[in-house]
């Protein structure tokens, strides 16, 4: 079935995570779950802390419901994937997310939010955690170039017009996804990013 529209692959990082301490004060969120935030942005991969965040990464957990809060009160400053996308969000060109996290707890709990803050908005969301991804290069690069070709031959058989959000994530692994979409004419229309000195959303050329 034709449904139509633009889906956007997205990789995630963990700046949701990151950022919900630094704006959880303004909104009243107890010290004690702010620090829980900070234990586990910094926390590394494996860690208990890690898996602890992959385990609330789920509707109806204390710490996901105060996340999205905070998202939703500053959706642009918290997530740096959103604000790669804030001109396509205001001008209702996202009709569709794919999240890729990489395989940690803190990735995956930033997607799963991320997701929950998009479909709200009526964006049809998937969020996929990548094997490997973010723990073996090899392993997880293949990975994510494999779920982002599923990904966008699912959704140009469906109809939509798919374009790359590479803001999150590794900068390398993005990188040779970008070169990947480009050489192997997967059919990605746009590739984006968030310029880190321009500070605003780049869109760079897709190689036909």
């Amino acid at each position: 079935m034709s449904r139509g529209g633009i889906a956007h692959i997205v990789t995630v990082g963990t700046s949701v995570i990151r950022n919900v301490p630094v704006l959880a004060p303004r909104l009243g969120l107890p010290d004690e779950l702010v620090e829980k935030f900070r234990r586990w942005a910094q926390a590394p991969p494996r860690s208990p802390e890690d898996a602890e965040a992959g385990r609330s990464a789920s509707p109806g957990c204390e710490e996901f419901e105060r996340a999205l809060d905070v998202l939703a009160s500053d959706p642009y400053v918290v997530s740096a994937e959103l604000n790669a996308m804030k001109r396509y969000l205001e001008a209702r060109m996202v009709d569709a997310a794919v999240l890729l996290a990489s395989d940690t707890g803190a990735s995956e709990f930033s997607a799963r939010v991320l997701g929950e803050y998009l479909s709200s908005g009526g964006i049809r969301v998937e969020v996929h955690r990548v094997r490997d991804l973010g723990l073996d290069f090899h392993s997880g690069l293949l990975n994510l170039i494999d779920a982002a070709a599923a990904a966008i031959t699912k959704y140009r058989r469906e109809g939509y017009r798919v374009w790359i959000n590479l803001t999150g994530g590794f900068k390398l692994e993005t990188a040779i996804l970008y070169l990947a979409a480009c050489l192997s004419r997967m059919g990605v229309e746009r590739a984006y990013y968030i310029h880190e000195t321009m500070k605003d959303t780049v869109e760079a050329p897709v190689i036909p």
